[in-house]
């Protein structure tokens, strides 16, 4: 009997388990050898055999595991609900996920965060909620050679549109065999303690550009009569929250008084910052007082604090400050008086798609930038709302110019595939494109490179578009993958070019170059590309000469003849999602899977011209392919 409990134990039973096989076993034993005796000895009083006795005792035993099992079950899915209790209520992200990467499950934390139920969770391409620049950092850990305590510091998007710093680890548990069972992951959110560190790293840049100069400044010595007034008026001054103007020659020792200044001041445990105007280069001055972003201008590397940024709390003294250009002297006297500091280049968050230009008075330059090709993705549309927020809540701007950082791409086409995992999506696009034509604002796309999809869509909710004549083409080839316009196109072009020419845009899902736009009145012009910035930017600044309460006034009015309400969008976005499910539009759009779809390549420059090299999808190829999606 023993020998065969032996072989339960090698096998992965829970503890509780093997033990009541053994017993049971054991019971059964002991009760055989008392019945084969009792029944030895009254054979001729008893009616039943030994056989029907033992056979009655297996199923009474029977009988009794099922139930000890049920119980054990009962008790067992008790302990897993305590379990689902105590995770869910616990503040960090906490999942399992089986030896292959299956995903098990996901306490509450983790799914409030992205904003999914569980099932979604299990379904849903996790990868789009992490950092572009953490997917490195991220396949590291997941293809780590260790099986415990491997961990790491990424950033994943929250449901609200926002990416946070989490520190995720990742642990294995093994069987007795050392078989991998599961993988235990848990990420604890650390954003304070990254804002923490940045702060600290912004204080130090500051004490470290300053640390050589400290030694030669701590104190001021002298007591001629002309000093001691300096100093006198040093004192009354310091103490005091306001600008102060220090004159005199070179070498007297303005930046000595300045300092002076600081010490005496409530500030003086913040950073001292100081700047001699004279010694920057003028192309160079604004991104030295309010910062600049990784790729604002050749030599950008990396984000760059402003001084102003720099000297936040403290005492910033800029020498020769008449040397400064005259846009920049009053941007700095906006500062001073109290003016909120903003990069030169900043974006919405460090990983924004858009970078805004905030330094020339009541205007925005705002440059579009996702590579390889500028695809939209839901995310793009979730940051274009925070940026109509932000847009709106700042009256002081009067005009808003788009331009892509790629010169070959204004914007390549919408990631569909990506967009149906999040519909609501396309909801948010028509929210935005309401908001943006309707807006007091005055808008204004400059357009280089390709304008295919939901980017023409984009130029078209601008009040004014401008194009470079060697490089912008335009296009709405929806029609070519078995779709149809969602976004806008449908109710905007007719306004603009005519029926006509928006049957022909439209059906044919050709690509335009920018001469046909023009004459069609797709854009408001078409200008050499030397000659198109300094257009644009001239236009701007006359429009930004004018009252804003004028320009808004002005473009209400004639909203009245030529934007679609929101009922006419709904109708075109309404049709996106049932055609998108047709196995014929899915078979066409898994023909441009292998030929450069999402990349640099001639497809994606030529996209117009491949189209009807596509033909028409068969049911064979359709139903094949039914369940293959790739984006537009």
């Amino acid at each position: 009997m023993l020998s065969r409990s032996v072989d339960y134990i090698v096998s992965p039973f829970d503890a509780q388990e093997v033990l009541w096989r053994v017993e049971t076993h054991l019971s059964l034993h002991r009760l055989r050898a008392s019945l084969e005796s009792a029944i030895h000895e009254h054979a001729t009083k008893q009616a039943v055999t030994c056989e029907q006795f033992e056979r009655a005792l297996r199923e009474t035993l029977t009988l009794a595991r099922i139930t000890g099992r049920k119980h054990a079950e009962e008790k067992l899915r008790e302990r897993e609900s305590e379990l689902r209790q105590v995770l869910d209520l616990a503040p960090q992200h906490i999942a399992v996920m089986g030896p292959e990467e299956s995903r098990l499950f996901a306490n509450q934390a983790s799914l409030d965060y992205y904003g999914l139920t569980l099932e979604g969770w299990r379904e849903c391409d996790l990868d789009k909620f992490l950092h572009p620049d953490d997917i490195g950092r991220m396949a590291s850990v997941a293809h780590h050679t260790e099986l415990s305590n491997v961990s790491a510091e990424v950033r994943l998007l929250r449901k609200d549109g926002t990416y946070r710093w989490l520190l995720v680890h990742r642990n294995a548990l093994l069987d007795g065999r050392g078989d991998l069972l599961r993988w235990y992951v848990a990420a604890t959110d650390i954003e304070d303690r990254k804002q923490a560190e940045e702060r600290l790293q912004t204080e130090n840049v500051a004490l470290r550009e300053e640390i050589d100069k400290a030694s030669m400044f701590e104190e001021v010595v002298g007591n001629s009569p002309p000093l001691q007034t300096v100093l006198s008026r040093v004192a009354k001054v310091a103490p005091t929250e306001t600008t102060v103007l220090v004159t005199g020659e070179t070498g007297t020792g303005k930046e000595l008084v300045a300092r002076a200044i600081h010490r005496r001041s409530q500030r003086s445990q913040r950073a001292f910052v100081s700047m001699n105007c004279a010694g920057v280069p003028r192309d160079l001055i604004s991104s030295e007082l309010f910062g600049h972003e990784k790729g604002a201008f050749t030599g950008a590397t990396q984000r760059r604090l402003g001084r102003f940024e720099l000297a936040d709390g403290g005492t910033i003294f800029l020498d020769e400050i008449g040397e400064l250009p005259p846009d920049t002297q009053s941007r700095v006297l906006e500062s001073l008086a109290g003016a909120r500091v903003r990069a030169s280049r900043s974006a919405m968050t460090d990983h924004s798609q858009f970078i805004i230009d905030r330094s020339n008075q009541n205007r925005w330059m705002v440059t579009f930038s996702n590579p390889p090709i500028n695809i939209f993705v839901p995310t793009t549309i979730v940051e274009l709302g925070t940026l109509m927020t932000q847009l709106e809540a700042d009256p002081s701007v009067k005009v808003v110019v788009f331009q892509s950082a790629n010169p070959e791409f204004f914007s390549a086409h919408l990631d569909v595939a990506k967009a149906a995992e999040r519909p609501e999506a396309l909801g948010l696009w028509r929210d935005f494109v309401l908001r943006l034509s309707s807006a007091p604002v005055v808008s204004i796309a400059k357009i280089r490179g390709r304008t295919r999809g939901i980017g023409n869509e984009f130029v078209l909710a601008c009040d004014m578009r401008f194009a470079s004549r060697q490089s912008a083409v335009f296009g709405q080839p929806e029609i070519g993958v078995g779709l149809v316009p969602g976004g806008g196109a449908l109710e905007w072009l007719p306004r603009l070019v005519g029926r006509s020419r928006a049957l022909e845009i439209v059906l044919s899902g050709d690509d335009f170059d920018a001469d046909i736009a023009e004459r069609y009145g797709w854009v408001n012009r078409t200008l050499d590309d030397d000659d198109l910035d300094s257009f644009v930017d001239t236009l701007v600044g006359r429009l930004a000469s004018f009252d804003c309460e004028t320009l808004a006034a002005a473009k209400a009015q004639l909203n009245r003849f030529g934007t679609p309400t929101a009922t006419e969008l709904q109708s075109s976005n309404g049709l996106f999602f049932p055609l998108l499910a047709l196995p014929s539009a899915q078979a066409r759009r898994a023909k441009i899977r292998n030929i450069g779809y999402g990349v640099r390549s001639d497809f994606e420059l030529n996209f117009g011209r491949y189209l009807p090299t596509f033909g028409p999808a068969d049911d064979d190829d359709a139903n094949k392919n039914h369940a293959n999606v790739v984006g537009l």
